[in-house]
């Protein structure tokens, strides 16, 4: 009986390894390259080629900072208007006040109290809220970074903005009239 051997045209030799940290691949393709290894199109002083996989990679880090800058706008654009309703909201809860603004008004009241008495309501309910929110801002993933702290800051702003402007047009109107609006 006689035995056949086959032996191969080519030597095949492979390595297959993961590394610990991606962020580091473009670390290793230099050092690879500085070791004077060739790369596909690329001739360098060993002719040993080194086929590094990362297409793959590549597109998903690519899609993620895409989505990641995405979410930068609509985070901005949440921010921006949750500032508006903090300005409409104070402004709506002093306008369906108008009667109490009335009875102090015609108790002997003047203007500059009754501003002070609602605002210095608003602006505790707002001081509360805010320190509410700031204490989920704290428990929330990542913890409380400049632009959740900011945006809390320009809601506050806001909030006490709106209700300033309010309480001021409000005590422009005639104490008459507000009493004698049916509803």
């Amino acid at each position: 009986m006689k035995t056949v051997t086959f032996r191969p045209l080519m030597k095949y030799n492979a390595v297959n390894f993961t590394l610990n940290n991606t962020r580091e691949l473009e670390v290793l393709k230099d050092k690879l390259d500085e070791l004077g290894y060739s790369t596909v199109g690329k001739f360098s002083r060993q002719r040993v080629f080194l086929v590094i996989e990362d297409q793959t990679l590549m597109e998903t880090v690519n899609n993620l900072n895409r989505h990641i800058s995405y979410m930068e706008i609509v985070y901005n654009a949440m921010y921006a208007l949750s500032i508006g309703i903090g300005f409409v909201v104070s402004y709506l809860l002093i306008k369906t006040r108008k009667s109490e603004f009335a009875v102090m008004r015609s108790t002997g009241a003047g203007a500059f109290r009754t501003f002070v008495v609602f605002f210095a309501e608003q602006a505790v309910l707002c001081l509360v809220g805010t320190l509410l929110g700031g204490a989920i801002g704290l428990l929330m993933p990542g913890g409380m970074h400049a632009l959740r702290l900011y945006a809390i800051l320009g809601y506050a702003l806001c909030y006490w903005l709106g209700s300033a402007v309010s309480v001021a047009m409000t005590n422009r109107v005639n104490v008459l009239s507000i009493l004698s609006a049916k509803e």
